[in-house]
Parts: structure tokens; C-alpha cells; sequence
């Protein structure tokens, strides 16, 4: 029995060979609907990651009134290296921010001789990563905490950003990962339809089949075959152009001012693409040889 499921097996896959023409263009039709839906995953899926990291990501400016005194500036700066969830700070005197600033203006001339008329406050850029269920409360008691330091005149953070995060999390949830879903049943059901008029090219086979009584596993056994192979070569196929696809989109997103970092699929995605690829084309060879 079991030497009979191989030989129909390899019959199928010799078969899906036979007419190279008709198989190229089934195949060029299922590789193109499976790029496009795992290219819309693509992006789906760097836009909700990078969206959703922002929510856990703060970056907090700190400015102090101009002409503070320095030592207890320095000594409040000293104090800040202790703050919870801390990554990473920067501090800038107001001659390296006037540097600083000289330095991004640099077709303006005079900034470099303002000397005690230097108008520019005592800062420090503050970079915090706190868990991202307690994001929101560390928000709000940070900013309090970092006003309430002695000499300090503003403290700015990017709450737009806060809140962009928080609402793209509320619309992938209920609209776009369904969107996604129907996206993917288009993809199957285009798959689907384009292998069983694929499989049109054998019906004279398969009514010769039926006349002489051969049992419908014997018949479907090859058809289903084929169709895996279709299914796995359009899959990979698919695959390769959305990995060209992805390292064309990183080269140019990563360029200011997106500077967005475009990755490829997790392995557990690439493979549920060319699975679920690869069983829709099999049970589209199934449903071929009708009752």
C-alpha cells in the first residue's frame, strides 16, 4: 500500500511537469497573489512593532533657567544618573550647546562670539524604557519628578507620540489584523481557483480514470501532489521576492528623515506563508475530481 501512495505521488509530481507552459503561468499567477499578501504582512507587521515600541521609549529635555549656577546644576545632574528606567542621558553646559548648535547652523556665522551673552540654558537629554503596561503612570510621574528639581524652567517630552502608540495599538487590534485576515482568505481564494483551472488541463485524464473504476484517493492522490509541489516552489518563490523587496524597502527607509528599520518576517511567519501556501494549493488538487 504503501509502495502504491509513493508511485502515485511521484506520478503526480511528474505530471505537474508534463505541460510546462500552463504550470509556469499557474505558478507565476500563485508566486505573484502570495507576494503581494505576505508584502502587506510585511508592512503590517514593521509598522506595528515600531509603533508599538515608541510606547515604551520616552525622551525627556530638561532645561534650566539661563545663567543658573553650574555646581548645583552639576549637582542636580549627578542625582539624575539614579532615575528608574534610565538608558541613557546626555548633559550640555550652555557653551557646548552653543557649540552644539554652531555646529548643526554651520552657515550661520556669530554664534561662536556671543561670549557672556551666550542666551542659551544648562540642559540635559534624558532617555527612559520603562515596562510598557506601566508606560503611561511612568510618563506622568517623571515629568512631575523632573519639574519639581530645584532651577529647573521646562522639561518637554513627545506625548503625540505617547498617544499615536497607543491608538494605532487600539486599531490594529480591531481593524487592521481583521483586514489582514480577509486579506488572506482573498489570497487563498484566489490560489484556489487558479489551481483548479489549472487542473482543467487533466479532466481527460481523470474521466478515463473514473470509466475504468478507479477509486477516487487513486484519482485525487497525484492531483494533490502536484499541488504541493506548486505550492512550495510558489511559497519560496514568493519569499525570495519579498526578501528583495524588504532589502530595498530598508535602504530606503532607513535614510532620514523616516529612519525606520524594515526587517524580514520571523521564521514562524516565512513558514506559516509557504504552509498555509502549500495546503491551499493541495486541497484545491482535492477538490478537483468532483463526485
Amino acid at each position: 500500500m504503501i509502495g502504491v501512495i509513493l508511485r502515485l505521488v511521484l506520478r503526480g509530481l511528474r505530471d505537474t511537469l508534463r505541460h510546462p507552459l500552463s504550470r509556469l503561468l499557474t505558478l507565476a499567477a500563485v508566486t505573484l497573489a502570495a507576494f503581494l499578501g505576505a508584502l502587506f504582512l510585511l508592512v503590517v507587521d514593521n509598522l506595528d512593532r515600531e509603533l508599538l515600541d515608541v510606547k515604551g521609549r520616552f525622551a525627556f529635555q530638561v532645561y534650566w533657567e539661563a545663567g543658573a549656577d553650574m555646581n548645583g546644576v552639576r549637582t542636580a545632574w549627578a542625582g539624575l544618573q539614579s532615575l528608574p528606567h534610565l538608558v541613557s542621558w546626555q548633559t550640555f553646559t550652555p557653551d557646548e550647546a552653543l557649540k552644539d548648535l554652531s555646529r548643526t547652523l554651520s552657515g550661520v556665522g556669530g554664534l561662536d562670539r556671543l561670549g557672556s551673552g551666550n542666551p542659551l540654558p544648562p540642559t540635559a537629554l534624558l532617555h527612559f524604557s520603562p515596562p510598557a503596561d506601566e508606560a503611561d503612570a511612568f510618563a506622568r510621574d517623571m515629568l512631575a519628578r523632573l519639574q519639581a528639581l530645584p532651577g529647573v524652567a521646562d522639561v518637554h517630552y513627545d506625548a503625540l507620540q505617547i498617544e499615536l502608540a497607543r491608538s494605532w495599538a487600539v486599531f490594529s487590534r480591531s481593524v487592521l489584523w481583521p483586514v489582514v485576515a480577509l486579506l488572506a482568505l482573498a489570497v487563498a481564494l484566489l490560489v484556489g481557483n487558479t489551481m483548479k483551472l489549472s487542473m482543467l488541463a487533466r479532466r481527460d485524464e481523470v474521466a478515463i480514470l473514473h470509466l475504468v473504476g478507479a477509486a477516487r484517493w487513486y484519482i485525487r492522490l497525484p492531483l494533490v501532489a502536484g499541488g504541493a509541489l506548486i505550492g512550495l516552489v510558489a511559497g519560496s518563490l514568493a519569499l525570495a521576492f519579498l526578501r528583495g523587496a524588504q532589502v530595498a524597502l530598508a535602504r530606503f527607509c532607513a535614510a532620514a528623515p523616516l529612519s525606520i528599520d524594515i526587517t524580514f518576517l520571523p521564521a514562524e511567519q516565512c513558514v506559516a506563508v509557504v504552509a498555509a501556501l502549500t495546503l491551499v494549493c493541495m486541497f484545491s488538487g482535492w477538490v478537483a475530481v468532483r463526485e
